[in-house]
């Protein structure tokens, strides 16, 4: 068998290794309970592209006759797995990321632009980048003749055939890189242009900035921090990481490790201009495998997952329909808690460990947009009597949120959401939900509120006036507001008081500004994003807590679908179930419009 035949056999061996390796990282996640599984999913899609890039590797070499192993990615494979390993609490692996970005023309509407990054590993619960770059800095040695000329501004063409007719030969010959004559003869350029030290470990010399921008992985660098700027996590853009291989620099001689040295300061100097930092890997594979004794370990190591106990800012570019909290985790709960960008713990009973403080991750002041205002008021999160509506008044709608009720108790769920934080909104919710509430609501869902946005008030203070339709519809009305918030009072995380709403000036973002633009804009709209409807009203919570960095929290789903697909991102949304207007409706007395 031939050296280049044994290459192939070993790139086969290693490629069906490493499927086997994908396959049981994608088995222990598949028997994770405590992963959050959306988490899990996403997790599992990347394991599952990785997986087809490297069976594809191994069909090539396999049914193909080519033994020139030198255009493999095996390498690259190997430096993933590697940098998986020695990662810690991973969203994603092979990421793509979209975003739309706007630029401004003198004449006509801003460019729309559609960009895509692509990021190896998502790590530290989201807020960690990584590009894995297969390659020690010494390697780039031997690219850095050829772009140091055409940084002077040579032809390095002519410069060629120059040499090629001369008869003078070339003082530093062939370096430690196998360069053909053509390099040698770059090098005879260089020669008049930079000062180079010759070692023997190569060719080494202060290499100019220009030449380094030039390297491959700076091409397109500039996506990297506008993409981070589009996917922040808590409100800060993700560090982003260029992976490179660790070596040894000890094992050259001391001008070699020098000149060495001092590119790389200038290879970090220049990322941090693109605020992206640099670290290296180590080499692991063949030692976790034991590839050289053709043995297996007896264990596969695991890489460290982001597990349940943080959240995640952003989806990637993910279909909406996985997110709908409809959506069962198991044959009896329908998840309350679920949410489009940020994900918190799982409220499974099962899971005790996170009981307590479970949404530490949320800030000190939250917006409530309609939807978690109007569940916070509703009939069906504070009563659990079992009547028989008329069918009539009873919908399908109404039926979902009770069986959902049952399953999963909103009011709990905003009591730990909402303890110790202040409540805010717009003027735009409250004017909304308080004409919804006055037709369609019952008296006690009206009191409720009213007192929302009162401090230390009677219920005689927030009662509906004659002329509302709600005053004639729902239940019995409460004596007190201890009767009205009763369901409220007795929950632990309550503080024995009823939750308080204070109403703050809209001041949207200028993204969201630009998106309500957009989308209201009826040529454009049907166009981008069909009949979805984004109102001032969703401009006013949505772009606000944008603008003023604040959680939002939204039963709205399809919403939170519509913002993604436009191409913004990192704002964090809590989403939970919905809770309608049911009080008319639960007690048969609603009065019909015409």
């Amino acid at each position: 068998m031939s050296h280049n035949e044994a290459s192939v056999v070993s790139i086969t061996n290693t490629c069906d290794n490493l499927i086997k390796i994908l396959s049981a990282w994608e088995s222990s996640l598949e028997y994770n309970q405590i992963i959050y599984p959306y988490k899990k999913q996403l997790i599992q899609v990347g394991l599952k592209k990785l997986s087809k890039l490297i069976l594809a590797e191994l069909t090539f070499y396999t049914k193909s006759e080519s033994t020139n192993t030198k255009s493999s990615n095996l390498s690259y494979f190997k430096a993933l797995h590697d940098s998986i390993l020695q990662a810690k609490n991973i969203l994603g692996i092979l990421e793509t990321l979209t975003w739309i970005s706007y630029t401004e023309r003198t004449t006509g509407k801003p460019l729309k632009l559609k960009n895509t990054v692509s990021i190896d590993i998502i790590s530290e619960n989201g807020s960690q980048w990584a590009k894995v770059i297969n390659k020690t800095i010494s390697s780039y040695w031997k690219y850095l003749p050829a772009l140091e000329l055409e940084a002077l501004g040579l032809d390095i063409t002519s410069d060629v055939a120059l040499f090629n007719n001369s008869d003078r030969k070339h003082d530093f010959g062939i370096s430690m890189f196998d360069c053909n004559s053509e390099n040698s003869l770059i090098f005879e350029s260089l020669k008049s242009k930079v000062n180079l030290i010759k070692t023997k470990n190569g060719i080494v010399w202060d290499v100019s900035d220009q030449a380094i921008l030039s390297l491959p992985f700076f091409k397109n660098i500039s996506l990297f921090n506008e993409a981070s700027k589009n996917f922040l996590v808590d409100f800060k853009p993700p560090t982003i990481k260029f992976i490179f291989k660790n070596e040894n620099l000890d094992q050259y001689t001391d001008i070699y490790k020098q000149y060495t040295n001092t590119l790389l300061a200038k290879i970090l100097k220049l990322l941090s201009v693109h605020k992206i930092e640099m670290c290296t890997f180590t080499d692991k594979y063949d030692d976790f495998y034991n590839q050289k004794n053709n043995s297996q370990p007896n264990k596969i190591p695991l890489p460290n997952w982001s597990f349940d106990s943080s959240h995640l800012n952003y989806i990637f570019n993910t279909n909406i329909d996985t997110l709908n909290p409809q959506h069962k985790q198991t044959e009896k709960s329908i998840s309350q808690e679920s949410s489009i960008k940020v994900y918190s713990e799982n409220t499974s009973k099962s899971n005790s460990r996170h009981n307590e403080d479970q949404f530490s991750y949320l800030m000190g002041t939250i917006m409530l947009d309609i939807t978690t205002v109007c569940a916070l008021i509703s009939t069906t999160s504070h009563s659990k009597a079992h009547l028989n509506p008329n069918e009539i008044f009873y919908t399908k709608w109404l039926e979902l949120q009770q069986a959902d009720e049952e399953n999963c108790p909103i009011l709990d769920l905003f009591s730990k959401m909402f303890f110790n934080r202040n409540l805010v909104t717009t003027q735009s919710v409250f004017d909304r939900l308080h004409k919804t509430v006055s037709e369609v609501g019952g008296k006690n869902e009206y009191a409720r509120f009213i007192s929302l946005f009162k401090k230390n008030t009677k219920i005689d203070e927030c009662l509906p006036s004659e002329i509302m339709s709600a005053s004639f519809q729902g239940a019995k009305q409460s004596s007190s507001i201890d009767e009205l918030w009763k369901s409220w009072l007795v929950l632990p995380n309550s503080a024995n008081k009823i939750p308080h709403i204070t109403i703050i000036e809209s001041v949207p973002s200028d993204r969201f500004i630009r998106l309500y633009n957009i989308i209201n804009n009826i040529e454009e709209s049907q166009i981008k994003f069909g009949k979805k409807n984004f109102s001032k009203l969703n401009l006013d919570v949505f772009g606000t807590s944008d603008k003023l960095k604040i959680f939002v929290t939204t039963a709205n789903i399809g919403l939170c679908g519509l913002i993604s697909r436009s191409g913004i991102h990192g704002i964090p949304i809590q989403n939970h179930g919905a809770r309608s207007l049911s009080e008319p409706r639960i007690y048969s007395n609603l009065i019909k419009k015409d």
